[in-house]
């Protein structure tokens, strides 16, 4: 039997674009509850779905199966929706199947773990490229673009300028592209942060080519 609590975690995880699934819920975060397969997307979850905490979670979550585990403080309308009368963690009057994550040995690292991890890991990319971001504007030979000039010549030129320096991983492309953009172009590559990240080279070089085509 759960003993009773005045906050739950839960574990949201995102799928598709417009689709999210609560993988667990937990009191402590040591010992988690996972919901049956039919019961994990977080639309079913109506009452949740409309707590400002999992708004705002998911407007964090950019990447297809990235993840937030967050803490809320229940009030009588989720107490009613996640608690049977004797108290047992539940959803649709369905006891959830427990799971316990052992700290010290768990499988998933921690948030601040990653973090660092990918902290690591940009540092090293970018000794092993000899990259740095704030020389490009003095060393490539390229003029911003500005929507006049022909999309595909001026992507390919700035590839080009890229690997005359040396950047070689999809990374500092994408942050190298910044500076070179006017204009509307500059929203554009503000969205794209949002949509993509910064990890896929092609998937951004086929967005410009896509939004651009013809307005040269």
């Amino acid at each position: 039997m759960a003993s009773i609590t005045s906050k739950l975690y839960f574990h949201i995880i995102k799928r598709n674009n417009d689709e999210f699934e609560l993988a667990g819920i937990s009191e402590n975060k040591e010992t988690w509850y996972v919901l049956p397969e039919e019961m994990k997307d977080l639309s079913l979850h109506e009452t949740l779905s409309t707590k400002r905490a999992i708004i705002n979670t998911i407007n964090s979550i950019k990447r297809i199966n990235g993840y937030r585990k967050i803490c809320i403080k229940l009030d009588d309308e989720l107490r009613k929706e996640y608690y049977d009368e004797d108290e047992n963690l539940c959803f649709l009057d369905n006891m959830l199947e427990e799971k316990i994550i052992d700290n010290k040995h768990r499988d998933e690292p921690d948030d601040n773990f990653l973090n660092e991890r990918i902290k690591e890991l940009e540092a090293k990319l970018s000794l092993i490229d000899n990259f740095k971001l704030q020389d490009v504007e003095k060393k490539f030979i390229l003029e911003k673009f500005n929507k006049k000039q022909n999309p595909t010549e001026w992507i390919e030129k700035f590839e080009n300028e890229c690997r005359r320096h040396k950047i070689l991983n999809p990374t500092n492309f994408i942050e190298a592209l910044r500076f070179f953009l006017s204009g509307s172009p500059e929203d554009w590559y503000e969205s794209n942060l949002k949509k993509i990240g910064l990890t896929n080279w092609s998937e951004w070089r086929k967005s410009f080519l896509t939004i651009f085509a013809d307005r040269g």
